[in-house]
């Protein structure tokens, strides 16, 4: 009897009382509850929603050395932002860190504004900043749309978007706003790639495939090349990543987000703001003198109102 006490105890402060292992995954949702499980300890989003609208995507590398956060993640935004552990790199000394935000109305999309901070006295050059990962369309892989309507992933294109065969059906359909017009830094390289056997596009297929021998692949990587940080300066790129219905849908939000709506800015200061460098994004307009001027006399007015009967 004693012993059946004992482990009814032991059984007691175990179920009870040992603390609950802290997850290190983050789960976002939008406005119509598509998924970003945020890995926290590897800062990328891990599948997505459904069976596998991701593979692991929306890796940071800097000079070919990933961005893998140790220590505590924090939430802003009302929960609706994950703010990742700044680290040392080894280039430079440089602090960076990431931050991925979610509406929760307003868009289907995720935000990724990666911060970079130079701590020397002088200025830096970073050979190459490289954000992507790999889809869960795999070898199925379509490029929907493009914003200059070549159906093409390219530098030159300010937003993509990618789907599998299935139009939503299966994965979710995809897109990528990856910068802005008027930008002082623009993306130099977009590389698509498959790991095992690639399938190309023989042509005859519905009008918004890829021409005949474009390949079909899912690791996509885009590269901002030859950046520099002056000193003691911080500068950021700003990315969207998008998780749709279907490809309509997609392609909507994507010229949607390149316009850098107001949704698309939430919660960021007017400091961080001017700190990205991938996007032109407008300052608040300040005030004009005659505005002010106008505001001033209408406050003596109603100030010295009674005085004037």
């Amino acid at each position: 009897m004693k012993s059946k006490i004992f482990f009814l105890t032991i059984f007691f402060f175990l179920f009870f009382f040992t603390p609950a292992s802290h997850s290190t995954i983050v789960n976002l949702y939008d406005q119509d509850g598509f998924k970003y499980d945020v890995d926290t300890q590897i800062g990328a989003v891990l599948y997505g929603t459904g069976w596998e609208a991701y593979d692991t995507n929306y890796f940071l590398y800097v000079n070919g050395q990933t961005y893998n956060p140790s220590g505590s993640y924090t939430l802003a935004d009302g929960g609706r932002s994950v703010i990742l552990p700044t680290i040392s790199m080894s280039i430079w000394n440089l602090n960076v860190y990431r931050e991925i935000f979610v509406p929760s109305s307003g868009g289907n999309f995720a935000r990724f504004l990666n911060v970079f901070t130079n701590p020397n006295q002088y200025a830096v050059t970073l050979n190459n900043i490289t954000l992507g990962g790999n889809l869960g369309s795999d070898n199925q892989t379509i490029v929907t749309g493009s914003s200059d309507g070549d159906n093409l992933a390219e530098p030159t294109d300010n937003w993509f978007t990618t789907d599998d065969n299935n139009n939503g059906a299966g994965d979710a359909s995809l897109g990528n706003v990856l910068q802005g017009n008027g930008a002082s830094e623009t993306v130099d390289s977009i590389t698509q790639s498959y790991t095992g056997t690639t399938y190309y596009f023989s042509g005859g297929g519905p009008a918004h495939f890829p021409a005949e021998g474009a390949i079909r692949a899912d690791n996509f990587f885009y590269s901002f090349n030859n950046v520099t940080i002056g000193p003691n300066a911080t500068v950021s790129i700003m990315i969207f990543g998008i998780q749709d219905s279907n490809n309509t849908n997609a392609l909507s939000e994507a010229i949607f987000l390149s316009t850098l709506p107001q949704v698309a800015l939430t919660g960021l200061t007017e400091t961080e703001k001017s700190q990205i460098i991938n996007f032109n994004v407008p300052p608040v307009p300040e005030p004009s003198t005659f505005l002010l001027l106008g505001l001033a006399l209408l406050g003596f007015f109603l100030f010295f109102r009674p005085a004037l009967k």
